[in-house]
């Protein structure tokens, strides 16, 4: 069988499996296809009859049989019904083969606090699965599941009440590619989602004849993507295989901590990203809105240097309410645009060091392992930086960034501007009226109005560096006591 995927994707192993054979599909070749699934999932899902594969044709039929394993386990088939999943995989020679579906599984779940009350259901509309894999190719997978539509209801008695939730999702696709890493140690994996739109409720029922609280929450298009950097699929799939064949052991399996190493560094870097437009959020009291939202997250596997990023940013967030005072319809629309990251030497040895703990996976790691682990830390140039980062709204327009050090002296610095104060003193001035704990606030930002610079645009600006001894602000210690 070709090894390169393996665990490298769900996906793939849920949908398909090329053990090495070619056309017309045989009752042998389906029994090879039921050996290679036990190997992954136990062979009690082929003795339960959870699984099936037949022969039809050129094609192999697989289905997986989730009512009866629901069934098996206790529940009431009028309780919870579960449609078979159901695709057609064809084998192309030893090392390719295709899948489809044409449907997924519809879920419902009746009766969750006794008869007709309560329940959950969720269906795909027009939902179609395809995946292709020739592992003679660099890029030996490409898989697409999208649906028309996603509903899911969620309904649930409380006391008198009823608590409702309705989640449609228009437009779905989920996309998979997968391809040999460039440093031919793993594969690089790329998974995207996208919809159309979303739009949720929340409904509360009181116990009286009122009508319902509603909450809605709107979104057009988004999407989400992630990479993941020269995984390895091949000794994550085999440690996988090695559980699986060993689950029943009540000892440590001999070899298990071997092939936990052999997934090491997991993979070289992983990174998701996501963004969301024209969200909107209306209920009795409230309403928001926002442009736009996007999100980025980046890890490093358990590598010699590693490296943590996180930035999220929101485009023209705007509320409405009744509730709020007049003032603040002043600080709205708000842009916020955040990044940082983190660096660390030595997360391999780190890993290396709890592996090899004789309590590895049963509980805290021994003193010994624990003060390495501290050594590393220590000697390993920990950081954190506040990318440029900034936020603004009609009153104020505020730019940061700085780095900081985190090691047995740690120490860093801030670059803190903003184009003015006045509006801002100005507003809480008139907050306070309302609210006069606001007032020493004003007092405050009047103080650090009067340590600032001004740069070459005119901005105030706060240079500020800190240690664990002293805090200086444009040149002007500040007492820490």
């Amino acid at each position: 069988m070709p090894r390169r995927l393996l665990l490298a994707s769900p996906l793939a192993l849920v949908f398909a499996a090329s053990p090495g054979f070619a056309d017309p599909a045989t009752p042998e070749g389906a029994k090879k296809i039921l050996d290679l699934y036990s190997q992954y999932f136990t062979p009690k899902v082929v003795e339960g009859g959870f699984l099936t594969v037949k022969p039809d044709g050129d094609e192999y039929v697989v289905t997986w049989d989730f009512q009866k394993a629901v069934e098996q386990a206790g529940a009431e088939r009028s309780a919870v019904s579960i449609e078979p999943l159901v695709y057609r995989v064809a084998i192309k020679g030893d090392h390719a083969w295709s899948l489809h579906a044409e449907r997924l599984p519809r879920i419902t779940i009746k009766d969750l606090q006794g008869p007709d009350r309560g329940g959950v259901a969720l269906e795909f509309l027009n939902a179609k699965v395809v995946s292709d894999y020739d592992d003679t190719k660099p890029d030996f997978l490409h898989s697409v599941a999208s649906y028309d539509k996603l509903q899911l209801t969620v309904d649930v008695p409380n006391g008198g009440a009823q608590t409702g939730y309705r989640l449609e999702e228009n437009g779905g696709q989920f996309d998979l590619e997968a391809k040999a890493s460039d440093d031919g140690q793993g594969v690089d994996v790329t998974v995207g989602r996208s919809m159309q739109s979303v739009n949720q409720t929340m409904s509360v029922q009181g116990g009286g004849s009122g009508a319902p609280i509603n909450v809605h929450y709107n979104t057009g298009p988004v999407t989400t993507t992630l990479q993941i950097d020269s995984l390895q699929g091949r000794a994550i799939g085999d440690l996988w295989r090695y559980v699986v064949a060993n689950i029943s052991s009540s000892e440590e399996p001999p070899e298990l901590r071997d092939h936990v190493k052999a997934t090491l560094p997991v993979w070289t870097n992983l990174r998701l990203d996501g963004a969301v437009q024209d969200v909107a959020i209306d209920f009795a009291l409230a309403q928001a809105s926002l442009k736009s939202a996007s999100e980025h997250l980046a890890l490093s596997g358990f590598t010699p240097k590693n490296v943590a990023e996180f930035a999220i940013k929101l485009d023209e967030v705007t509320a409405q309410s009744l509730m709020l005072p007049a003032w603040a319809n002043d600080l709205s629309p708000l842009s916020i645009d955040v990044g940082l990251s983190a660096g660390f030497d030595g997360l391999d040895r780190i890993a290396s060091i709890a592996i090899d703990d004789p309590r590895f996976g049963d509980g805290d790691l021994s003193p010994q392992s624990q003060a390495g682990i501290e050594t590393i830390w220590k000697t390993g140039h920990p950081t954190l930086t506040l990318e440029p980062s900034s936020l603004k709204n009609p009153i104020i327009d505020l730019r940061l960034e700085g780095s900081a050090k985190i090691d047995a002296k740690p120490s860093g610095h801030l670059h803190v501007s903003v184009d003015s104060l006045d509006k801002t003193v100005s507003l809480l001035q008139e907050a306070s009226k309302e609210e006069p704990d606001l007032a020493n606030i004003v007092m405050g930002m009047t103080y650090v109005k009067g340590l600032a610079k001004s740069d070459a645009e005119g901005r105030l600006v706060w240079d500020i560096d800190a240690s664990e001894s002293k805090l200086v602000v444009n040149g002007t210690p500040i007492p820490l006591r």
